[in-house]
């Protein structure tokens, strides 16, 4: 069956739509608040070596999507709405984190060097370990 070019644009417009739908869907989903998180896995000396292997994707998939409690040096500083920063532990990784809007008041008063805890959640691995919707950890 051969389909005329009115019935190729009506589908053509069907799936456009339904494919920007979708898409505005993805982009306006509402992510829960880290602070309403209420545990984390603390990642220390101890057990940093848990994600520090980047190829080692089985290990690495029960940490992503998780929170992850850090604590480091600052090393860099940005800002574009919301801070990110990359800070440095004390084994030497680095972790960059992008911080949810709530926290640019807190965030304001780090200079580089300082020490920063972080709470976030984990997105992955590059050179470095990849936190998302990071706050400002005070316990």
């Amino acid at each position: 069956m051969i389909l005329n070019k009115k019935k190729v644009f009506i589908i053509t417009f069907i799936l456009l739509i339904i494919l920007s739908v979708y898409g505005w869907l993805q982009c306006n989903q509402s992510t829960t608040l880290t602070q309403d998180i209420k545990e984390g896995i603390v990642l220390n000396k101890k057990n940093i070596h848990l994600i520090e292997n980047k190829n080692d994707f089985e290990t690495l998939k029960k940490y992503i999507e998780k929170p992850l409690i850090v604590s480091g040096n600052v090393q860099q500083i940005s800002f574009d709405k919301s801070y990110g920063l990359i800070i440095i532990n004390e084994n030497n990784i680095l972790i960059s984190c992008k911080f949810q809007k709530d926290q640019n008041h807190i965030l304001k008063n780090y200079k580089l060097n300082d020490l920063i805890h972080v709470k976030g959640i984990y997105k992955g691995s590059l050179d470095y370990l990849v936190l998302s919707n990071c706050i400002v950890n005070t316990k």
